[in-house]
């Protein structure tokens, strides 16, 4: 054997080696946490409930999504009727965001309504691959074009935007999460195909947060909350959520998830597996939310005996645990001081059902120690 060929061949063990150990190094980099218990006691009140006016024939199915200005100027979406309408903070409704359509202005399956820092509001359209721009008075302004199949939009500063992108098409859809520019250009990818490849790191189907420099991402089947910084896309941690509460109420033992086998089993007999619907930062007073809806089991659908219904983590912004408290909502609007919730009233005698009304919570945090 030549002496080219050793040099070369060695070359290439060494290049295994290095592989090697900087897989190891990102395994004990990913570490994950159990939140340690927070100092803080939680207290929220419901500050006021807002009945929606728009008329005597001005009726909404339901509502799918909400975005709420720095001037209360409050925005929503009815999946249903495709419509997408804007209301002061009486509730009293000013004008409608679009409709229905393919021409300028319009959209075809309005997935969200989203607010950037310029108060403008944002349609995120999944047929069309674009986001459709209103001003507050529901102005149409323009859209964007997405190239990719985008389903769910956070923005950043600068005109940034992280971006949740699906990738497959099935029953088991996959995503990755990218931080894009004002020109749509990838600038980090948070999630690659090696994290979507491995099952037990699927990224939930909902809400991504910010909260500061870091982009915090959900992944389902793992129970866990991944956190990236935004300006490097560097992979800073991830935090635990439920993971010994869920495996005792389900088969009263503690299990180690981090065994891809017993991931596989779980996601195998319930769907989903302690489903991660949406994570929400509140700026003030700094408080981290986790919306986890419990198995289902694929057959009945039903949640196994025992199951809790959806509910709410409630973490301090050092994603020290709070309490456990009941869902206000599956997909809550989340503002820097408050949290909105659609509701829906009970149907009346005469048979006709209200339109569903918006709540606002306010919440705030006691020190124990006081």
């Amino acid at each position: 054997m030549s002496m080219q060929r050793k040099i070369l061949y060695r070359y290439i063990a060494l290049g295994f080696v290095l592989a090697f150990y900087s897989s190891c190094a990102k395994e004990r980099e990913e570490a994950a946490v159990y939140p340690s218990q927070s100092p803080y006691q939680l207290q929220y009140e419901l500050q006021k409930t807002i009945e929606l006016k728009g008329g005597p024939d001005w009726t909404i199915s339901s509502i799918h999504s909400i975005a709420v200005n720095t001037s209360d100027q409050i925005a929503f979406l009815d999946r249903k009727k495709q419509e997408a309408w804007i209301a002061d903070s009486t509730g009293t409704i000013m004008s409608r965001l679009g409709r229905s359509g393919r021409g300028p202005g319009e959209y075809l399956n309005p997935k969200s309504i989203t607010l950037d820092q310029f108060n403008r509001y944002h349609i995120l359209d999944s047929v069309q691959k674009k986001t459709l721009i209103y001003d507050s008075k529901g102005q149409f302004l323009g859209d964007f074009q997405l190239q990719r199949d985008v389903r769910k939009l956070v923005h950043l500063p600068k005109g940034m935007t992280a971006q949740k992108v699906r990738i497959r098409k099935s029953a088991d859809d996959r995503y990755l999460v990218y931080l894009c520019d004002r020109t749509n250009t990838v600038l980090h990818r948070f999630i690659n195909m090696k994290d979507v490849n491995a099952g037990y790191r699927k990224i939930s189907d909902e809400k991504l947060a910010v909260k500061g420099d870091s982009l915090l991402v959900p992944t389902n089947l793992d129970n866990r909350i991944r956190i990236f910084d935004i300006n490097t896309g560097d992979f800073l941690s991830q935090i635990l959520i439920d993971e010994r509460e869920i495996s005792k109420t389900f088969f009263n033992k503690d299990i180690n998830f981090e065994s891809d086998k017993i991931a596989n089993y779980i996601h195998t007999q319930y769907f989903p597996f302690a489903h991660i619907m949406s994570v929400d930062y509140m700026e003030n007073p700094g408080l981290i939310f986790v919306n986890v809806l419990t198995p289902m089991d694929r057959k009945t659908k039903r949640l196994p005996t025992g199951g809790d219904p959806p509910y709410m983590n409630v973490y301090d912004s050092e994603f020290r645990f709070i309490q456990k408290m009941e869902a206000l909502a599956i997909r809550p609007c989340v503002t820097s001081d408050a949290i909105y919730v659609a509701v829906q009233p009970e149907m009346q005698k005469d048979g006709h059902l209200p339109n569903p009304v918006i709540r606002k919570y306010k919440f705030s945090l006691v020190d124990k120690s006081i």
